[in-house]
């Protein structure tokens, strides 16, 4: 669903200390992109996640971290002769 909606590199990882907690991560090429998936979610991906949602323990929902890759440009220091 992740990548239909346009993002890239998805995973769901296991958390080695504590089985029971999983994490999903996906990649958007940029902000306004990352709007768009939302935007594009039907009504069957949000069931999908309502059903994944359903195996959370605790009171309170899920935490949702959203991270923002910042590109640094690596300048090579001019060949000296």
């Amino acid at each position: 669903m992740r990548e239909r909606n346009g993002a890239f590199g998805w995973l769901l990882s296991q958390n080695r200390d504590d089985e029971e907690r999983h994490s999903e991560a996906f990649l958007a090429e940029s902000w306004a992109d990352y709007l768009r998936q939302l935007d594009r979610m039907t009504y069957a991906d949000h069931a999908i996640e309502d059903r994944a949602r359903s195996f959370h323990q605790g009171s309170a929902s899920p935490p949702v971290t959203t991270f923002i890759a910042e590109y640094l440009h690596l300048h090579r220091a001019p060949d000296t002769f």
